[in-house]
């Protein structure tokens, strides 16, 4: 049996390649290169992370208007395929140019966005094979992501495909899946609205992703499915992850389904309102000041006219706190002990910038250890407590 290009390495011919690698995809350790190859090189590369495969290849699924279009540019005008169709993007775990001989070798690639329009080149070639007839020599032209980070890749093919996030929001606000969820956060600000669909862009409008985030980064360990670390990771790395994992709670509590999941669908709206109002304290905490965190490096984003300490330092500070978070008859809540001081987690949170994550804000966010190190704080004051 083959390896497939997302388990080795695959190696594709082009035609002209260009590194277009931007200063901030170096500062997180990315690279991007754009190619020109021959339209039957794309074939080599497989759909592993890819949304969804080319549709027409599933049992009961028919060609549609897309798929002729692009089968018409094939067979019709292939000199401007090229020009008239968006490209592929590829995912790489690494890359290895060779100018002399014109190739580039990837390591655990796979197409990411494209799957239709490599569906129909492979349709198109197999025709003309089965007809005995010579294929109209064409270039597609190809965006290479390398990142060896596998979270990153899923969440770029996410990103990548916006029409199929946005219109799950959309589709998830319509079924009501944010409703209850918005009731909840308005009894801590009544004057604000969550984002349930694409249109939803005034500025009295919260991002529903990412209060979903944030509180998938105070949820308590009795809450949760796997590590510690894993679920904090994933609140700050898969945002829309996070928002598939609230919508199966929000569907179960509506439809009086498992109870496990109706009970984290109770967390979510009981700690939402607190979960902004953690997160809005902490970016702008005080304390912060003469820690020489610098725009510069990422550790200070402006956002409105502000500085704000930027999120790779704060979820895993709210991950930390997540241990403070506990039922009561009135609702999940978050209760910090009086002697539990903000200098304890900030000292720490800027230690394990510096030391652990050399500085590099990106780093901080996506590091095991650096969530261990900061949960061992909240640990230490609730032994305390227990003595």
């Amino acid at each position: 049996m083959s390896t497939t290009s997302s388990e080795g390495v695959v190696r594709l011919n082009f035609e002209s390649i260009r590194n277009v690698t931007s200063p901030e995809e170096k500062e997180n350790g990315s690279r991007t290169f754009v190619a020109n190859l021959p339209a039957a090189e794309i074939l080599k590369i497989d759909t592993v992370h890819n949304l969804r495969d080319y549709i027409p290849a599933h049992s009961g699924k028919r060609r549609n208007g897309v798929h002729s279009a692009i089968a018409n540019t094939i067979e019709d005008n292939p000199t401007r395929f090229i020009t008239l169709h968006s490209g592929f993007v590829v995912s790489a775990a690494d890359i290895k140019v060779d100018d002399d001989a014109k190739r580039i070798t990837l390591r655990r690639a796979s197409l990411i966005n494209g799957a239709q329009s490599q569906g129909e080149i492979r349709r198109y070639l197999d025709i003309c094979e089965r007809e005995e007839r010579e294929p109209n020599a064409f270039h597609v032209r190809v965006e290479v992501i390398v990142d060896s980070d596998p979270d990153f890749i899923v969440e770029t093919a996410i990103a990548r495909n916006t029409s199929t996030q946005v219109a799950a929001l959309s589709q998830a606000g319509k079924r009501k899946a944010f409703d209850e969820l918005e009731r909840g956060f308005q009894r801590g600000f009544p004057n604000l609205k969550l984002r349930k669909s694409e249109t939803d862009t005034e500025a009295d409008y919260v991002d529903t992703e990412r209060l979903i985030q944030l509180c998938t980064a105070l949820m308590p360990e009795e809450l949760l499915e796997g590590t510690f670390v894993a679920n904090k990771l994933k609140a700050y790395k898969q945002r829309a992850q996070c928002r598939a994992d609230f919508e199966i709670a929000a569907f179960a509590a509506l439809d009086d389904g498992d109870e496990d999941l109706i009970k984290r669908h109770r967390f979510y709206v009981d700690i939402a309102p607190l979960a902004w109002k953690t997160y809005q304290y902490w970016r702008a905490n005080p304390r912060w000041k003469g820690k020489y965190l610098q725009e510069r490096t990422n550790a200070i984003v402006r956002e409105e006219g502000e500085h704000m300490v930027a999120d790779g330092i704060i979820f895993p500070i709210l991950s930390a706190l997540s241990l403070f978070v506990q039922q009561k008859k009135s609702g999940w809540t978050l209760e910090i002990p009086k002697i539990f001081h903000d200098d304890m987690m900030i000292e720490a949170a800027v230690s394990q910038l510096r030391v652990t994550c050399m500085g590099k804000v990106y780093l901080m966010g996506r590091t095991a250890s650096v969530y261990e190190s900061l949960r061992l704080i909240p640990k230490m004051v609730l032994d305390v407590m227990q003595r």
